[in-house]
């Protein structure tokens, strides 16, 4: 993981971290063990933003934990510029599931049937990446290939570009696909072999003969032998 892409309420916040962790199913355990990947960190006002980390980070675990850090003072009083710190969610968007922390230490869940606006930026595993594990793990394992099939794509919704990244936990031929709400095939974006490991392909939002499409709802379908995965993405001019 290389950073994340989020929604963002005001330009004038800045966050004081951005961390990463590995933790618990029931949230992300304590902060002191989270390493700090990026430090003031601002974005756009009402719109998606981009935070990229020091350096890329894996897990020895099944993924990691994002904890961003709200500065001390007034809260979030309306949308937009100047209406304070918040991280977009919806409820079309159930993952990525959140929690909230006073102390950084007793997490609280949001709601299943919400999701924030996050999507991490994935790079393929690297030798020598830093690894982020539990402190009785240490910090030097070698990153695992994903475990299981995965597709996620960002920012969404998306003008002109969306990002799909993709895991395999095998190697073998891989399709990625466009279709959209009537089942057509709008662009294919892959379809060559890969080895198993973290991958990634952009859309520019054309069809087959390179003419832009219309706003809307699309799918990206992954195809790997019998496996697959849909996203879906939306496009927004």
């Amino acid at each position: 993981m290389d950073g994340l892409l989020w929604y963002n309420d005001d330009s004038y916040v800045t966050y004081p971290t951005v961390s990463v962790g590995t933790g618990f199913e029931a949230g992300p355990g304590s902060v002191i063990h989270a390493t700090v990947m990026a430090e003031s960190v601002s974005g756009e006002s009402d719109d998606w933003s981009e935070c990229t980390f020091s350096q890329p980070v894996a897990a020895s675990l099944g993924g990691l934990y994002v904890i961003m850090e709200f500065p001390i003072g007034p809260g979030f009083t309306e949308r937009g510029e100047g209406g304070g710190a918040a991280v977009g969610y919806s409820s079309e968007q159930t993952e990525p599931h959140g929690w909230i922390s006073g102390d950084g230490e007793t997490w609280h869940p949001l709601r299943d049937d919400f999701g924030f606006a996050m999507t991490p930026v994935l790079v393929p595993v690297s030798e020598g990446m830093f690894v982020k594990s539990l402190p009785a793990e240490g910090e030097n394992q070698t990153p695992a290939i994903p475990s299981e099939y995965y597709i996620s794509a960002g920012p969404n919704p998306f003008n002109p570009k969306v990002v799909v990244r993709f895991g395999l936990p095998r190697s073998g031929q891989a399709k990625m696909d466009v279709f959209d709400v009537r089942g057509r095939r709008v662009a294919s974006l892959l379809d060559e072999s890969l080895e198993a490991g973290h991958h990634e392909v952009s859309w520019q939002g054309k069809d087959v003969k390179g003419r832009g499409v219309a706003s809307g709802v699309y799918f990206m379908k992954l195809t790997c032998g019998d496996v697959e995965q849909t996203q879906r993405v939306l496009l927004v001019k």
